[in-house]
């Protein structure tokens, strides 16, 4: 799924094969990683 969207992103903790087939690696998800990825990638 994550090769065949526009742009994936993957949370720091996730698996090595989800963390390899994405485009960024954001935060956990302890650390708010989808919003700040978010933050600083959409809302500029």
């Amino acid at each position: 799924m994550l090769k065949y969207c526009g742009i994936s992103v993957a949370m720091e903790n996730a698996h090595d094969e989800v963390k390899i087939a994405a485009d960024f690696i954001c935060l956990s998800n302890n650390e708010d990683g989808v919003a700040e990825w978010i933050k600083k990638n959409i809302l500029v």
